[in-house]
């Protein structure tokens, strides 16, 4: 009889590194739009921030922080061939992100450059 409590302990003590994954997807706030893969942030349309500390997840708090290097990227022109040209503009001061998890669903983003946090929902569809 004691196997039972033993092996709900193992599978309960076990659950946040089997349900840990990866985040992704699209987050949504007031029109903005932030996806995440498991190594790049995406902001709208223009803005890509590589993350130093993969795969992009929540740890076992919640929370994700890493050293990050971000740029504004453009599609200029194409050329010959279709090629498209692309304009990098770099983000000059922003080193740092974190990720926390709330309870109630939603994805909070805090920056170093910034005292606020913007908070993210799944969007919808």
């Amino acid at each position: 009889m004691t196997k039972l409590p033993i092996a709900l302990a193992l599978l309960v003590s076990s659950a946040g590194s089997v349900c840990a994954a990866p985040l992704g997807g699209d987050w949504c706030m007031n029109g903005e739009t932030m996806h995440l893969d498991s190594e790049n942030l995406y902001f709208n349309e223009h803005t890509i921030c590589e993350a130093q500390a993969t795969p992009i997840m929540l740890d076992a708090q919640d929370r994700w922080q890493s050293d990050v290097a971000c740029r504004n990227v453009y599609a200029v022109d194409t050329a010959e061939g279709g090629m498209v040209g692309v304009h990098e503009i770099i983000v000059e001061g922003l080193t740092h992100m974190t990720l926390h998890g709330a309870a109630d669903g939603t994805l909070i983003l805090g920056t170093n450059l910034d005292n606020e946090e913007t908070h993210y929902l799944p969007c919808d569809g």
